[in-house]
């Protein structure tokens, strides 16, 4: 998990190059990384407080 936000950029653009030269289309990279960010949004909204700490991780493929 990347928690400086440096490296989070340098990630993200990591990320962005790595696809576009496996020939990804951008709009396909920015629509994902856009429903990414609305199931984080809703998942916080939907979150309670439990008794016990538990990390959840999330897959994402993208067949292409």
């Amino acid at each position: 998990m990347v928690t400086e936000e440096q490296d989070l950029q340098a990630e993200e653009a990591h990320r962005q190059e790595a696809l576009s030269w496996c020939s990804y289309p951008e709009w396909t990279i920015k629509r994902v990384k856009s429903g990414m960010e609305v199931q984080k949004e809703k998942s916080k909204k939907k979150k309670k407080p439990r008794s016990k700490s538990v990390d959840h991780k999330t897959l994402v493929v993208i067949p292409y």
